[in-house]
């Protein structure tokens, strides 16, 4: 519907061509081009997009979409020059044939403006080399099933890239990539089930922002050499994961996630390397290492405001030992697994001495997957009690139908515990 003065004059019609240009960037690329039928104004205007986004699931015709991107790239071979800033192709369907015109369509977003390219494909692709040529690229996603490119060394150029996201098919090619892209901030790699093993892999120097993930039955060793990194997340599933190593002092970190599935003492020896981080969460996986490896001391995190831990079930002497070494601590979030908690029950002790952090600097607490056990009730008492500069006490209840009367009578409970600080506020959801 058009936007019309008192006068019937038609508002958005009378902006710019720049900034009607802007708006339309952010629709889909048939939404675009729908808008040739509003009205003569209109008609042109879709073609001189510097975004060219093309989207295409199982409920589109292959014929259709081919045809329709090919139209596309046609009109964006007639600009001069050519302005295409994005371009960006998703297809949810293994069975559309996408390889066959992927070259033509890349190479007619090639140009002096291009700083973005996103490909996500279900089917098997062989990316073209013109994508690694791209001296003004800043960004580039590339994700399908099987990825294969074909690299051949010194050949390619990404001097400007500073975001990568691929799922890797090979180490050959991975090295090869990162070689070509001197000045990398963001990194994320997908060791997917399936890939080529990979022997060892070393991180670029430059690197502010680094994310592993991988399902992979083997991912192999990996360096970390990042002395600029501010954030890391490493969630490797392997049981054949590699060595991780950090050979770099890391006094920029911010925050880091870990969930891996990886001996103990390598566990212990990553995080002792990541002392200087201001946020850590810690999953299931790397929780469970070190209950298998007793006797196991948590570093010393001695910058740590915000802490996450999501576990099967409560271990006073963990979460005891852990905050022991968080020593300025403020935020503070657990989260129990209430599926698993099946299995195993709490274990909470109330503990003799408190952390030097629940009593002088801890402010928020965050309890998820809360049920009710009275070990839980004892956990929330501990920090209410101990807690005294504690202003605000979350708790989010794991129950998949909780009557109003139930909640009622839970939060009236709580609310009876003694707390220590005056201002903490206890919130039940």
């Amino acid at each position: 519907m058009k936007m019309k003065t008192k006068n019937g004059d038609d508002k958005i019609s009378a902006l710019s061509d720049e900034l009607l240009l802007h708006i339309l960037s952010f629709l889909p690329i048939t939404d675009s081009v729908a808008t040739c039928f509003l009205s003569r104004r209109w008609r042109n205007l879709w073609d001189r997009l510097f975004v060219s986004d093309f989207d295409f699931d199982d409920g589109d015709r292959q014929i259709d979409f081919v045809e329709f991107v090919n139209a596309g790239v046609i009109i964006t071979r007639r600009k001069e020059p050519n302005n295409i800033c994005k371009f960006h192709l998703l297809s949810t369907s293994s069975t559309v044939d996408i390889q066959s015109p992927l070259a033509t369509w890349i190479s007619a977003a090639l140009g002096p403006h291009l700083q973005e390219i996103s490909i996500t494909l279900s089917s098997p692709c062989f990316f073209p080399r013109c994508i690694f040529r791209c001296k003004s690229l800043v960004s580039l996603r590339l994700e399908c099933r099987h990825m294969h490119v074909e690299m051949i060394a010194n050949a390619y150029q990404l001097p400007s890239l500073k975001k990568l996201e691929l799922k890797v098919c090979s180490a050959s090619c991975l090295i090869s990539l990162l070689l070509c892209c001197p000045n990398l901030e963001t990194l994320k790699l997908d060791f997917y089930k399936g890939h080529t093993p990979l022997l060892h892999i070393g991180m670029l120097s430059s690197l502010k922002s680094l994310t592993l993930l991988g399902l992979g039955k083997e991912v192999g060793s990996i360096t970390i050499n990042t002395p600029l990194l501010e954030h890391l997340n490493i969630n490797l599933k392997s049981t054949k994961c590699g060595t991780l190593s950090v050979t770099s002092n890391l006094h920029s970190l911010v925050h880091v996630h870990l969930n891996i599935v990886h001996p103990v003492g390598d566990v212990v020896k990553l995080l002792n390397k990541l002392y200087m981080a201001q946020s850590l969460s810690l999953n299931v996986a790397t929780i469970t290492n070190f209950h298998e490896g007793r006797g196991m001391e948590f570093p010393e995190f001695h910058r740590l405001v915000r802490l996450e831990l999501i576990v099967n079930y409560l271990d006073s002497s963990f979460v005891m030992n852990v905050l022991q070494h968080c020593c300025v601590l403020e935020s503070f979030q657990i989260h129990c697994l209430e599926h698993r908690r099946k299995r195993k029950r709490t274990c909470w002790t109330q503990p003799t001495v408190a952390p030097s952090c629940v009593e002088s600097h801890l402010k928020t607490l965050e309890f998820r997957g809360y049920c009710d056990f009275e070990e839980e009730r004892t956990f929330l008492a501990y920090f209410l009690e101990r807690g005294l500069v504690l202003k605000k006490m979350k708790i989010f209840h794991g129950f998949r139908n909780l009557s109003v009367d139930k909640k009622h009578q839970i939060l009236k409970t709580l609310c009876t515990l003694p707390r220590s600080s005056n201002i903490c506020q206890l919130m039940f959801d």
